[in-house]
């Protein structure tokens, strides 16, 4: 698996081999971009082994056992995780996950992940800004992705639905999407919400 985003953690996801229903979980509980393992890759230069299911840990020690569960019945017992930073705001993370990991040399792999990086950078690839969202258009986005309307999302907000769709229009626009379903989709993905 590979993700970039800025030095504060992994924003998207570049590419990966998981079976698509893990990879969904993991995304749908904010796993894949908040656990022990990638905060611990952002805290230091070296690589890191996981044989414990840091992947399926999140930050406050608690583990998604049903997560784990499922990924060991995909192949994925061990990881070696490691984190080469292209630029002030881009950094890569590569999670390389086996049932056993063999023997790793782990120079040749981190020489080949700065390669891809300088290659990825080079073609734009995850050097893309993340979307700006304002605290109020989050804060409409937020109660959307609660499965709130417009009518009740300026209740709560104490604005017009009018107002809320126009946070919502702006929203749209600044993370390219048409709707609300995949301004909540994308907004996950890049861990907005």
């Amino acid at each position: 698996m590979l993700m970039a985003g800025n030095d504060e953690g992994p924003r998207s996801l570049i590419a990966t081999n998981w079976n698509p229903k893990l990879l969904l979980a993991c995304t749908n509980q904010s796993m894949l971009f908040r656990n022990r393992l990638v905060e611990e890759l952002g805290a230091q230069l070296l690589p890191a082994v996981d044989v414990q299911g840091l992947l399926f840990t999140r930050k406050n020690g608690e583990q998604a056992s049903l997560l784990y569960e499922n990924a060991v019945a995909n192949g994925i017992r061990e990881t070696v995780g490691l984190r080469v930073i292209y630029s002030k705001s881009l950094a890569y993370i590569a999670l390389l996950s086996a049932p056993k990991l063999p023997e790793v040399d782990f120079a040749a792999i981190m020489f080949d992940l700065v390669r891809l990086a300088d290659d990825l950078g080079r073609d734009g690839i995850g050097t893309n800004q993340l979307p700006t969202l304002t605290p109020r258009e989050l804060e409409c986005l937020k109660w959307i992705a609660a499965g709130k309307n417009s009518s009740e999302v300026g209740t709560i907000l104490d604005i017009s639905a009018h107002t809320v769709n126009g946070y919502m229009k702006n929203v749209f626009a600044k993370l390219g999407v048409v709707n609300r379903m995949q301004a909540v989709g994308i907004a996950c993905q890049l861990n907005l919400i």
